[in-house]
């Protein structure tokens, strides 16, 4: 996992890379969605950024049995945000 963190961390893909490029980032993000962890939820909760790997992200904690750990880091970062309300 510290892997995939630091290529989160690190990555800077340039905007309209070919899908069929390798794309350090975006295997990154499928490392923190499927393992099920408390800490692989807590990173997800806490980069949800309005990014695009945002769809991984809840996907991965809608699917995750460690949903309280989500909830905790949530709830930690739920200032960081505004969402509009329609």
């Amino acid at each position: 996992m510290k892997a995939a963190l630091d290529a989160l961390d690190h990555a800077n893909q340039a905007r309209g890379a070919k899908p069929a490029q390798s794309d350090p980032r975006q295997q990154a993000v499928k490392t923190l969605r499927y393992p099920g962890t408390p800490s692989a939820a807590r990173e997800m909760a806490h980069r949800l950024s309005g990014m695009d790997s945002d769809w991984d992200f809840t996907a991965g904690l809608v699917g995750s049995p460690a949903r309280e750990a989500a909830l905790v880091e949530m709830k930690k970062s739920s200032g960081r945000f505004q969402f509009s309300r329609n």
